[in-house]
């Protein structure tokens, strides 16, 4: 009877032993889902001393829609929300620094004539406002088009694609009766939509003098390796059956400019200590 039991015990933990190749298969196998990323940020945010509150796969009720929206995590401290979403690519990711684009910052701000964008000013973050079809292994930089002729998927389609879905999440949340509960009279909340990533991000600098006559780039001054980067997504982001937009009652002009910031996840810390030295 109880070498039986004993018997029972050993075959229940029981385990897939691997040998070396099939176990770096497996690993890369595993790497390639989010939850893992997932799980490297929420280590990062739970050891992080300023926390106020964190949650996590927050599923909300999208307004003034039959939809709903999950976000990886709401994270706050002080009067800021961080909506933080994970993504895993295979891409690096390149943003050029644009000749007479501003600097500035168009940071989602809860005020009292309501949810607007505030312009901030910045002399810490590398502000983009736009990015780069780009394929990049390594050092190697790979064509773009399949073999059919036509474009791949690149970086700029995740990278876009990615930007709306937290963006869409930034609406639903503040918008849900928990959010709104928690305002400080008067308000003075930031809201900032957070894409954390395993992809290495750089910058690319140039000036007016590396673009010819045909408007074409011909040299440029650097490529450099960032932790992050403020991305101004000039584009009108319109969601619900109304056509609103993820902020409403805005006074600014450039109000449908809104500020994503991009964060490669080996930077993440550093980021947060930055935002929090604002607050």
């Amino acid at each position: 009877m109880i070498e039986d039991k004993k018997k029972e015990e050993e075959k229940t933990e029981d385990i897939i032993k691997l040998k070396p190749d099939q176990k770096k298969i497996f690993l890369k196998t595993v790497n390639k889902k989010g939850f893992i990323l997932e799980d490297r940020t929420w280590k990062v945010l739970i050891n992080t001393e300023e926390i106020k509150r964190i949650d996590r796969n927050v599923v909300i009720e999208y307004p003034e829609a039959n939809d709903r929206v999950e976000v990886d995590f709401i994270f706050q401290f002080e009067n800021y929300h961080l909506i933080i979403e994970c993504k895993r690519t295979d891409f690096t990711w390149f943003f050029p620094k644009s000749i007479g684009r501003s600097e500035l910052l168009s940071l989602i701000y809860d005020s009292d004539k309501g949810v607007k964008v505030s312009i901030r000013g910045n002399s810490i973050f590398r502000v983009a406002w736009y990015d780069i079809d780009m394929a990049m292994k390594g050092d190697r930089i790979f064509d773009v088009t399949n073999k059919w002729g036509g474009l791949a998927k690149t970086s700029r389609q995740e990278i876009h694609q990615y930007i709306r879905q937290v963006l869409k999440e930034t609406e639903a949340y503040i918008s849900t009766e928990e959010y709104l509960g928690i305002r400080k009279s008067p308000p003075n909340d930031f809201i900032y939509p957070v894409i954390v990533t395993n992809a290495k991000l750089y910058s690319l600098d140039y000036s007016k003098d590396d673009i010819n006559s045909d408007g074409d780039l011909t040299n440029y001054s650097s490529i450099k390796k960032i932790g992050f980067v403020a991305y101004n997504f000039p584009e009108i982001v319109r969601w619900d059956e109304r056509g609103n937009q993820v902020v409403s009652n805005t006074s600014e002009p450039q109000d449908h400019v809104k500020t994503v910031f991009i964060v490669n996840i080996n930077h993440l810390k550093e980021f947060l200590r930055i935002i929090s030295y604002q607050s």
